[in-house]
């Protein structure tokens, strides 16, 4: 039996002090399944116990997918309640990242994955790439704090 490829990596971009945290799931494009959420998770674990060495943390996805949040399908699970939410957890834990991090958003990101990006200190985003948040669209309550979120960086007016 194949072990499946790692989908979450992490990365030394600058003397061990820089540390890249990128999501490289080509085949299923940064989805929210949970491969790429336990990924994101354990790596966020290890990089807690590098601090006090680590001064930044850029979070990264592929080049023209930043993260694409949750599958309807996954989402429809959620609602009828045949699965925990393990993605919340991606939120709390980046904002509680004691170092400053960076949001490299340069393909594209929407619902949990446009929120991830939110989470970070500093949100970089392409200017070619679309971002959104379509809970609604599809019929959910906004997730991951993103009506929070969205409110406190562009007002509420607009969020």
């Amino acid at each position: 039996m194949s072990e499946e490829p790692q989908v979450v990596v992490l990365e030394d971009l600058g003397e061990g002090q820089i540390v890249g945290l990128r999501m490289c799931d080509e085949e299923h494009r940064n989805v929210f399944r949970d491969a790429l959420v336990d990924g994101i998770l354990m790596r966020l674990a290890e990089l807690e116990a590098r601090f006090p060495e680590v001064k930044v943390l850029i979070v990264q996805g592929l080049e023209d997918v930043f993260a694409a949040g949750a599958d309807k399908q996954s989402l429809l699970d959620i609602a009828q309640g045949n699965v925990h939410v393990k993605d919340l957890l991606i939120s709390e834990k980046l904002i509680e990242v004691p170092v400053p991090s960076i949001a490299a958003m340069r393909g594209h990101a929407v619902g949990g994955g446009f929120v991830m990006g939110l989470c970070c200190d500093m949100v970089l985003m392409g200017q070619s790439s679309r971002y959104g948040v379509n809970f609604m669209e599809m019929g959910f309550t906004p997730g991951m704090g993103c009506t929070r979120l969205l409110q406190g960086l562009v007002g509420p007016y607009i969020a």
